[in-house]
This record gives structure tokens, sequence and C-alpha cells, in this order.
């Protein structure tokens, strides 16, 4: 999958640590922005629990399966919001929707992103080194005109 060892990304997290700052940024999206993708997530709640109670009452579910969703509803009675989240294997189970071409498809593109990712966050470390780099030479530049003031003040005191 990656060949980034776990030390690689631990040794890239302090130069995007040091790089990151607390900006605020004025929200674009207007009201009816907010209730038309509102609308999508309510629409898209209500087809999933529809399609649950559908394969419950058919008994597509198998035992493993609802003694997961038990185990997670126990686990999540402290939960305020009661979100209930499920692991299925979409290519094993028989009432999939997704093919194992989109799945394939999916795969694809995240395996882009994360190397998108890997490719600006190389970047990011490079412009990082630059910047250290100009700091270096903007001190030498500071020390040497410091001293040619110095320099320059005790000659014209001297003389």
């Amino acid at each position: 999958m990656s060949s980034t060892s776990v030390s690689d990304l631990v040794k890239l997290f302090g130069p995007r640590a040091k790089l990151s700052r607390n900006v605020s940024s004025v929200n674009d999206e207007s009201k009816e922005d907010w209730k038309i993708r509102f609308e999508k997530e309510r629409e898209n709640a209500i087809r999933a629990e529809a399609d649950l109670s559908r394969r419950r009452s058919s008994g597509r579910f198998s035992s493993q399966i609802e003694q997961i969703n038990q185990q997670h509803e126990a686990m999540d009675e402290s939960n305020t919001t009661g979100v209930i989240f499920t692991a299925v294997d979409p290519v094993s189970h028989p009432a999939s929707s997704t093919t194992s071409l989109e799945q394939a498809d999916w795969e694809s593109e995240r395996d882009g992103l994360y190397q998108l990712l890997r490719n600006k966050d190389a970047e990011i470390n490079e412009l990082h080194q630059l910047v250290e780099k100009l700091k270096k030479q903007t001190m030498e530049q500071e020390e040497t005109i410091g001293a040619v003031w110095e320099l320059a003040l005790n000659q014209s005191t001297s003389s």
C-alpha cells in the first residue's frame, strides 16, 4: 500500500506542526446552501433507515451482524448523538449496493489522494527547509551588519 513508515510520518509532523497557524475564515456558504446540504443528508438518512428496516424485515441480516449491532447499541447508549456505526464488508454482504468495481475505483481514488497528500507534505517540508535556510542567512547578514557598525563606531571613536 504505502512505503511510508510511522517514523517517517512522525518526522514530517514537526515541520507541519510548526507551520500551522490558527486562522479564522469567513463562511462563504449561504443559508440556502446549508439548507440544501441538510436536505440531502436528511434524505440519505431516511433512505438508509428505510433500507435497514427493509433488510431487517426480510431477514437478510445474519445473527452475527445482529449481535454486532446489539453490542454497538449497548456501547452507544451513553453516547449523546445516538449514532450507531456497524462494520459490514460491502463486498462479502450479498445485499450490498456497491460493486467490486466501485470499490476498486474508490481504492484507486483513495490511493491517488494519499499520493497527493504525500506530495503536498514533501512540498511543505521543502518550503520549511527553505524558510529555515533563509532565516539562517538573514541572521548571518544581521551579524555581519552589526559587526560592520561596531567596527565603524570603534574607528570613529579612535580617530
